[in-house]
């Protein structure tokens, strides 16, 4: 990816970021020896990376908030499959490899968390 030129394909991103971890990057880049190799636009494509990746992470924070998830952190392994809940191994397996997204189905799970 570091190989890639900067086009003018990319002012876009310029437009719509309001641009914290690019300059948090480029100051780390200035100050960083071990990127004084690099050329102009793959130290300018290193840092539009970084921000659109933390202003997915923020984005999705921000979902993750408005939710209002009990447990924002649950995950798939630390389910318990205890005697008594009615959970099948094999359909939770099957939902949480997200084919129902590929196929756009949409996906309603109903009963208690507990």
């Amino acid at each position: 990816m570091l190989d890639q030129h900067l086009t003018p394909d990319d002012m876009p991103l310029f437009t719509r970021l309001r641009m914290t971890a690019f300059g948090e990057t480029v100051i780390a880049i200035a100050n960083d020896p071990d990127c004084d190799e690099w050329s102009f636009s793959q130290k300018i494509r290193h840092a539009l990376d970084r921000e659109t990746q933390a202003r997915g992470e923020r984005r999705l924070l921000k979902l993750l908030k408005a939710s209002r998830t009990p447990n924002p952190a649950a995950c798939i392994e630390d389910i318990h499959y205890l005697d008594g809940r009615s959970l099948n191994r094999e359909v939770v397996t099957r939902l949480a490899a997200c084919r129902w997204v590929d196929h756009t189905t949409n996906l309603v799970i109903l009963g208690s968390s507990s």
